[in-house]
């Protein structure tokens, strides 16, 4: 079964540019699920009605959201569809549901959708609340979509029911420490669950390749600053250590 997440999808540009490619994606990889978040797919940020039917008609099969679910009111009634989640520890008087079982016929597959409390909105302890979630679900196949900002929070290794999946996505005000330090691990970092390993994606994350870029353009930067002193001192008719004497 090969399961397609993607990370927030921003705009409308966001949207058409979903419907441009997702279906050619979906051919290509023969992708039987596909997961999208849609919490910013609206204008400014939020989702609608016109921006949900976007990414239902571009391809996705369940958007899951975030802390900005709520953010457009008149838009609430869109979580009374089975496939548009919003996080499972939100309170129980809010619209919709954190939790969907996509059925395929052969399998079931649970997709969970949890929010991070650390530097966000003061919901219920994600940890405690999937931990009495997971044992009512009639399949072992589960995805967790889990949206948070806090490294350490991301990182936490609690989930004991043994979860298949855990894609795990940024909240757009991460610091650059917390950054560097995710994207060390390549976009990819491996976690053990009862002893089996499952891959959790960071999303929106610099690879090794890109920083390799950074450091090649510093590097270009500096040897254009000291071929300027240098031409400098030609011109000047002094030469590299004159400086020191000067000064």
């Amino acid at each position: 079964m090969h399961i397609l997440l993607i990370g927030d999808v921003v705009g409308n540009s966001g949207c058409c540019f979903l419907q441009e490619r997702l279906p050619q994606l979906k051919r290509t990889h023969q992708v039987d699920l596909t997961i999208v978040n849609g919490e910013n797919s609206a204008q400014g940020n939020g989702i609608t009605k016109h921006s949900m039917e976007q990414l239902f008609s571009a391809g996705a099969d369940i958007i899951t959201t975030g802390n900005h679910c709520f953010q457009r009111r008149e838009a609430l009634s869109i979580y009374e569809k089975e496939t548009i989640l919003r996080p499972l520890n939100f309170p129980d008087s809010c619209p919709g549901h954190g939790c969907t079982i996509w059925d395929n016929g052969p399998y079931q597959v649970a997709v969970i959708n949890l929010m991070g409390t650390a530097y966000m909105d003061p919901l219920d302890n994600p940890f405690t609340v999937i931990e009495e979630f997971l044992p009512t679900l009639p399949t072992k196949n589960i995805i967790v979509d889990f949206h948070a900002e806090a490294t350490a929070e991301k990182k936490a290794k609690v989930l004991s029911g043994a979860p298949s999946g855990v894609h795990i996505r940024k909240c757009w005000n991460y610091s650059r420490r917390a950054k560097d330090r995710l994207s060390s691990a390549r976009k990819r970092w491996a976690i053990s669950v009862e002893s089996r390993i499952f891959t959790a994606s960071f999303t929106s994350l610099p690879c090794w390749k890109c920083r390799k870029k950074q450091k090649k353009k510093l590097l270009c930067r500096q040897q254009d600053k000291n071929r300027r002193k240098n031409k400098f001192f030609a011109h000047a008719g002094l030469d590299n250590h004159a400086l020191g004497d000067i000064i």
